[in-house]
């Protein structure tokens, strides 16, 4: 008897702690697999020169092998992750505008009992390259830079080549034997495609194509770490593209079909206005498009002795058409920031947006709605897609019937999910057992 006694005052004390540490959760939002920043301060803009690198730290712990950085047009800028120093860099290409989507995992979230969970991370930021007024030293044509030991000379080195000829140059050439040792990542940015284009593999060497007659600038741009201090390599490259009379090139069917489909996409593009679902469709177009021509690519540079031309004129196709699907995401992410007004029964259904790649937000304005009236909501913290989405907005406190701004995080349903009903904050809910997306709302951090 006192056994049993002993076992029951134990189970009562093991609940009264669980129910303290679910109450604690509650009230702080543990556990509730909400993304936060990795950084300290995340910019939502970055302005910087062609060229220039910064770097901003994150404040918690990375996990996972997998860190992204997407960037919308990589001929204006790229980023990576350096993981050693726990931070990420953005480098400067070409003069533009470009978005960079960090994303992967990090420790963050203390589940239940105190626990770390992996938490999702999925940071954008705006990025304007600037250009670079450095005034530019000539050199005699065809010389190397009188000062290769100097990171960010901006001297000028000449080449001079017929037209549908390639030129490859020594990284050393540019840089001098000891910046190549260390330079990282290189890579070029692009003048005129039309007249020439650089391509760096990785190696020790670098490979110009000339493609039609005229001047261009190419720029070899690079990073290393002098004294702990992170600096950019940077070389200019004038081309000269002469004509060349001893020109014999088939007719390739599968090049201009491409050059084809390319411009009745672009011409579609530039009717489509502001219209979301269309302009989403041309991005994914733009996108199949790009995939079709890096097949070419591969396919090109796979054979025993591959047409470098015809693989510098397919590169030109797929930057252009990377170019393009990142004017119009940036197009699609200016309207999507607007803040559409909502009725208290409307629900996704009755908007004309792109979500494009899921999950996404939006924010919308609900008004007064002092009758307390709304639509059919199914689910509780998640509501099924089809749910009015201000009544869920007051559901799950993140509104009230006085109206205001929301922001809503919309998801791709997965087999299996459900959505159980409630009462709460006035407002009742149903139950639902099919997996036809759902949505979530962002809320305010607590300090």
């Amino acid at each position: 008897m006192k056994k049993q006694k002993l076992i029951t005052a134990l189970n009562n004390s093991f609940n009264i702690q669980r129910s303290i540490i679910f109450l604690f959760a509650l009230a702080f939002g543990l556990g509730s697999g909400t993304a936060h920043s990795v950084f300290a301060q995340f910019p939502s803009e970055v302005r910087l020169k062609v060229g220039e690198i910064k770097t901003f730290k994150v404040q918690r712990q990375i996990v996972g092998d997998e860190v992204r950085a997407e960037v919308a047009q990589p001929t204006t800028a790229r980023a990576r992750f350096d993981k050693e120093k726990k931070e990420f860099r953005i480098q400067g290409l070409k003069e533009g505008t470009t978005s960079i989507v960090f994303s992967g995992t990090y420790s963050g979230n203390s589940g239940f009992g105190g626990a770390l969970q992996p938490t999702p991370f999925n940071e954008t930021v705006i990025v304007t390259v600037l250009p670079n007024t450095e005034t530019a030293v000539p050199n005699q044509p065809n010389t190397t830079n009188p000062n290769p030991t100097n990171p960010n000379s901006s001297s000028i080195y000449r080449v001079q080549i017929n037209r549908h000829k390639i030129e490859t140059l020594s990284i050393e050439t540019l840089l001098g034997p000891e910046l190549a040792k260390i330079a990282e990542k290189l890579v070029f940015t692009p003048g005129d495609n039309n007249i020439a284009r650089g391509d760096y593999d990785g190696g020790k060497t670098i490979r110009i194509t000339a493609i039609g007659n005229g001047n261009t600038s190419l720029t070899l741009l690079g990073e290393i770490t002098n004294n702990n201090e992170l600096q950019s390599v940077r070389r200019t490259i004038e081309v000269t593209v002469i004509g060349n009379n001893n020109l014999n090139t088939p007719p390739d069917s599968v090049l201009e079909n491409l050059k084809e489909r390319l411009q009745r996409l672009k011409t579609t593009a530039a009717q489509v206005g502001t219209d979301e679902p269309k302009l989403n469709g041309s991005i994914i177009n733009f996108g199949t498009f790009v995939r079709r021509v890096q097949a070419e690519i591969l396919k090109e540079s796979n054979l025993e002795t591959p047409n470098q031309l015809r693989e510098a004129l397919l590169k030109n196709l797929r930057d252009e058409a990377t170019g393009e699907s990142a004017r119009l995401s940036r197009q699609l992410a200016e309207i999507a920031k607007q803040i559409r007004p909502l009725t208290w029964h409307s629900t996704l259904s009755d908007l004309n947006i792109a979500l494009g790649t899921l999950p996404a937000q939006r924010t919308f304005s609900c008004p007064p709605n002092p009758n307390k009236s709304y639509g059919t909501i199914y689910g509780t913290d998640r509501y099924l897609n089809n749910s009015s989405i201000c009544g869920a907005a007051a559901h799950a406190r993140a509104t009230t019937f006085a109206g205001g701004n929301i922001t809503v995080e919309f998801h791709k349903g997965t087999k299996g999910d459900k959505y159980l009903g409630s009462e709460r904050n006035e407002v009742k809910t149903e139950s639902w057992e099919r997996d036809w997306g759902w949505f979530a709302f962002v809320k305010e951090e607590r300090r």
